[in-house]
């Protein structure tokens, strides 16, 4: 199989707030620190008002802040990066057998074993194969990279019987 596209800076911005959605263990921290936290803020500020200083509104805002900063400037932040580097935005190709995958632009050509990959996550518009030795770097593939219904449907089953984790994302 073989499919081709031009990545481009929405695409790198969209990638990241789907890899930050889908990071279940991010989220259980936030829940679990972010959380009472924010309960707490919100306490000593309706029950003292600002008796207790400055610290419980900044610590009302801090969590919000953070979540703001990940999915929205930090994407921002990088689609800027992507805009500015050429090789980013190279026009790629992914070659697809059964053996392994080979990416390459004009820059850059990867070989690489179905064995590199832990987890593939799937959303609507995209598919992020993540490596084995560092499981915050992927690789992102656009579904408008195929040419028909049943390219993308033999892409995905080649995925579910190579990779061991595969998530399928509804909503993003």
């Amino acid at each position: 199989m073989r499919f081709e596209f031009t990545p481009t800076p929405e695409d790198y911005k969209k990638a990241i707030r789907i890899y930050y959605l889908s990071d279940v263990r991010l989220w259980i921290i936030f829940g679990l620190f972010g959380l009472p936290q924010l309960c707490c803020s919100i306490y000593l500020i309706t029950q003292n008002g600002l008796k207790n200083g400055i610290l419980p509104i900044v610590l009302l805002f801090l969590f919000p802040l953070f979540v703001v900063y990940l999915l929205v400037l930090m994407p921002l932040n990088f689609a800027q990066k992507v805009k500015n580097n050429e090789r980013l935005r190279a026009k790629t190709t992914w070659i697809v057998s059964e053996e392994q995958i080979v990416v390459k632009n004009e820059y850059s050509e990867s070989k690489l074993t179905w064995d590199t990959y832990q987890r593939v996550i799937e959303s609507r518009a995209y598919y992020l194969l993540f490596y084995q030795g560092n499981k915050g770097l992927f690789q992102m593939l656009p579904k408008r990279a195929f040419f028909t219904v049943d390219q993308e449907l033999a892409f995905q089953k080649m995925v579910d019987s190579k990779v061991k984790k595969y998530r399928v994302l509804q909503y993003f």
